[in-house]
């Protein structure tokens, strides 16, 4: 988001889920499920994210799953997404 809006930091507000957990009056139950190898970790703010929910009281859990690290030659061939 950083390059995006890097010169307009109140537009960029809008749309960080940090900032629009923190101003809700209500959350639904959820899950925050994230890999352990995302390109994008770093750039998350996983922290700042599970500071918000907390603060507001919200039922959302944050869950961190082991995964191995894709690359560009790397196929998924099947997806189990029974609950």
């Amino acid at each position: 988001m950083k390059a995006y809006f890097a010169d307009k930091p109140e537009e960029a507000k809008k749309y960080d889920c940090s900032e629009n957990i923190l101003t809700a009056e209500k959350m639904p139950f959820g899950l925050i499920d994230q890999g352990s190898h995302d390109d994008f970790l770093a750039d998350m703010g996983i922290e700042k994210l599970k500071a918000a929910i907390a603060k507001g009281g919200h039922k959302i859990k944050h869950r961190m799953c082991e995964t191995a690290k894709f690359t560009q030659n790397t196929s998924i061939t099947s997806l189990d997404i029974s609950l």
